[in-house]
C-alpha cells in the first residue's frame, strides 16, 4: 500500500492489487452475515473503518479540515441525531414567528387595500349613474317639455319649421349654413314677445332663435369717438337701457360677430363676442335677408346701425344696401335678441295679425303697450317699481317754441316750454290729479347716454330726453329735453337733430303715473288699457 501526505495526516490508501479476485464476490456466508458483525469495538483490537477521505475523494467532495473523517457508524448516528434537535430548539421557533407576523401584516394591508379600491369603484359608478342619469331627464324633458296639465308641447323651432317649406327662389324660408333664414318682404316671421312686435331672422341649428324689433327704438349716436362695437356707447345702451325694459326669462346669450373690415366679408367671422343679450344685426344676417331686392328688416328706407366697422367708420344699412357711415353720425337702433331653445310655442301662425308667440300675452303694463287717460292715448315707454312714464301716443296740435332763453328746461323760465306744459297743458287735463311730480333728466348728451341722466328737475308734465326709449311713436319733429352745443336743443325727426330754441315745433308731452290695475281694453292703439284702483 502506498501512503500520500493529505492535510499534514499520514491515510492509508489501498490498492486493488491489495486484493484476491475472491474478496470482491458475495458468498452465502457473506450474504447472511449482519454488517453490524463488522464493527466491533474494542479496546485491544484495532479493526478496520471506513475511510471516508477516500470516499469523498472519489466523489470530487473536499474532505474536511477541522474535523476527523475516520468516526465510527454509532458516532455518525448520534451526530445526525443530535443536530436537528439543536435547530427545532433554538432557530425553528423564531423564524416560525416572525413569519407569521409578516403574514399577518401584509394580509391586513391587503385587505384593505381591496375594500378601498371596491369602495371607490362603488362610489365612481353611482356617482357616473346620477350624473348621466340626471342630464338624460334633463335633455329629455328639453326636448320632450310638457304644460302644467302634463300635455306635451312643441319646442318653438320644431313647430315653426314644421309648417315652413324651405325655398330656392323667391321670398320665404331658406337654408343657410345649417340655419333656417328669411328672405324676403312679405314672410310671415311675426313673433310677439314681452308685449312687442319682432321679426324671426334665423332659426339656428341649436334650436334657439333671433328676433329683431320691427320698428326702431330709438336714433343714437354709435360713438364719440371709438368705432369698435365692444367698446361702443350703444352696446352699453341696449344692455342697460332696453334690456331692463323688457323681460328677459326667455333671453339668452346672443353670439355675433364684431369684425372690422374694409369690404363685405366672404369669409368666416375672426372676432366674435358672446356674452351680450342685447345686440344690433351684422352684415351677414342682413344680407341673407335680402332677397329680389327686398327684405322685411327695413321696408321704410331707414338708415340702420350695425355692429362691424371698417378702420375709420361703421357698416350701416342704407335702404336695401349697406354703407359706412361716422359714429358720431345719429342712425336708428333695432334691438336683436336671442330666444332660448327650450322656449315653447304658445300659438299664433307667423302673420301681423296674429304672430308666434311663446305664451299668451298677459294683461300687464309693459313698454309699447297704450293706456287711456280720459280721452287722450298715451304709449308705455318705461316702467319702474311703483309708476310708469308715458308718452302721448300723437304729437299735439300745436307748436311751440322751446324758449328765448336757455336750452335748459326750467321751471324759471317763464317764456319756456316748462311753463307752457306745467301751467297752460296740464290745467287743460280732466286727469291731473293722476300725474306725479317727479324728476325728469336734462343733463347734456355727450356722447354717452348715461351722461343725460346727469342733471334733473322736478315737473308733471315734461319731454321725452335722448335716452328715453320711443317705441310706437310714428310722429317725429318734436322738442326733446337734452340741450346741444351753442345754445341748441335736440328735436327727433328720423333720428337726432338740433334746433334754434326760438323755432316753432311739434310737442309730445311726457308724464308718470302711479301704477294700477288694469280695468279693461287689450293694451292696443285701438283698445288701449283702461285703469283704475290699485295695481
Amino acid at each position: 500500500m502506498g501512503v500520500i501526505n493529505m492535510n499534514d495526516k499520514d491515510i492509508e490508501r489501498l490498492s486493488l492489487d491489495d486484493f484476491d479476485e475472491d474478496d470482491f464476490m458475495l458468498n452465502d456466508s457473506h450474504k447472511s452475515t449482519d454488517l453490524s458483525d463488522m464493527f466491533i469495538e474494542d479496546n485491544t483490537t484495532t479493526y478496520d473503518t471506513i475511510d471516508y477521505e477516500e470516499e469523498l475523494a472519489k466523489l470530487s467532495i473536499p474532505p474536511r479540515e477541522d474535523k476527523e473523517v475516520t468516526k465510527t457508524r454509532s458516532e455518525i448516528s448520534e451526530s445526525r441525531k443530535e443536530e436537528p434537535k439543536k435547530v427545532e430548539k433554538k432557530e425553528k421557533p423564531m423564524k416560525k414567528k416572525k413569519v407569521k407576523t409578516n403574514k399577518k401584516v401584509v394580509k391586513d394591508t391587503a385587505y384593505y387595500i381591496r375594500f378601498g379600491f371596491v369602495v371607490a369603484s362603488a362610489v365612481f359608478v353611482l356617482g357616473c349613474c346620477i350624473f348621466y342619469g340626471t342630464r338624460m331627464i334633463k335633455y329629455y324633458r328639453m326636448f320632450h317639455p310638457k304644460a302644467t296639465n302634463g300635455e306635451t308641447v312643441t319646442l318653438i323651432k320644431e313647430a315653426i319649421l314644421g309648417e315652413s317649406p324651405y325655398q330656392t327662389e323667391g321670398e320665404g324660408l331658406y337654408r343657410v349654413g345649417g340655419a333656417s333664414v328669411y328672405k324676403g318682404i312679405q314672410v310671415d316671421n311675426y313673433f310677439k314677445y314681452s308685449g312687442l312686435l319682432w321679426r324671426i331672422v334665423s332659426i339656428n341649428v341649436d334650436g334657439t332663435i333671433d328676433l329683431v324689433l320691427n320698428q326702431p327704438i330709438n336714433s343714437l349716436y354709435y360713438s364719440d369717438k371709438n368705432v369698435l362695437y365692444d367698446a361702443s356707447d350703444i352696446r352699453s345702451y341696449l344692455n342697460k337701457k332696453f334690456i331692463n325694459n323688457i323681460d328677459s326669462k326667455y333671453i339668452t346669450n346672443t353670439s355675433f360677430c364684431a369684425d372690422t373690415y374694409e369690404d363685405v366679408p366672404s369669409s368666416t367671422c375672426k372676432t366674435y363676442i358672446t356674452d351680450d343679450k342685447v345686440r344690433l344685426l351684422t352684415v351677414s344676417e342682413f344680407v341673407n335677408t335680402v332677397v329680389d331686392g327686398g327684405t322685411f328688416i327695413n321696408t321704410t328706407g331707414d338708415l340702420l346701425w350695425l355692429t362691424e366697422a371698417d378702420t375709420k367708420n361703421n357698416w350701416i344699412i342704407n335702404g336695401t344696401n349697406i354703407s359706412t357711415s361716422k359714429p358720431t353720425n345719429s342712425y336708428y337702433v333695432k334691438p336683436v335678441i336671442r330666444i332660448a331653445r327650450t322656449a315653447t310655442l304658445g300659438g299664433g301662425k307667423g302673420t301681423q295679425d296674429d304672430p308666434y308667440y311663446i305664451e299668451k300675452d298677459k294683461e300687464e303694463l309693459t313698454i309699447g303697450k297704450y293706456v287711456k287717460l280720459g280721452t287722450d292715448v298715451w304709449s308705455i315707454y318705461e316702467v319702474n317699481e311703483d309708476n310708469i312714464r308715458l308718452a302721448l301716443s300723437t304729437n299735439l296740435n300745436k307748436f311751440e317754441r322751446f324758449s328765448t332763453k336757455t336750452n335748459k328746461f326750467s321751471d324759471t323760465d317763464k317764456t319756456g316750454m316748462y311753463y307752457y306744459l306745467n301751467n297752460t297743458y296740464y290745467n287743460l287735463l280732466s286727469y291731473k290729479d293722476k300725474l306725479l311730480e317727479t324728476d325728469w333728466y336734462i343733463g347734456s348728451y355727450e356722447g354717452k347716454f348715461e351722461n343725460c341722466n346727469s342733471e334733473s328737475v322736478k315737473a308733471k308734465v315734461a319731454l321725452l330726453n335722448v335716452a328715453d326709449l320711443k317705441i310706437n311713436m310714428a310722429d317725429s319733429n318734436y322738442y326733446l329735453l337734452t340741450p346741444a352745443k351753442n345754445n341748441t336743443i335736440y328735436y327727433y325727426q328720423d333720428g337726432l337733430i338740433t334746433s334754434k330754441l326760438s323755432l316753432a315745433r311739434a310737442i309730445r308731452p311726457a308724464i308718470s303715473i302711479k301704477k294700477e290695475s288694469i280695468t279693461s281694453g287689450k293694451g292696443t292703439l285701438d283698445d288701449p288699457y283702461v285703469l283704475g284702483g290699485a295695481a
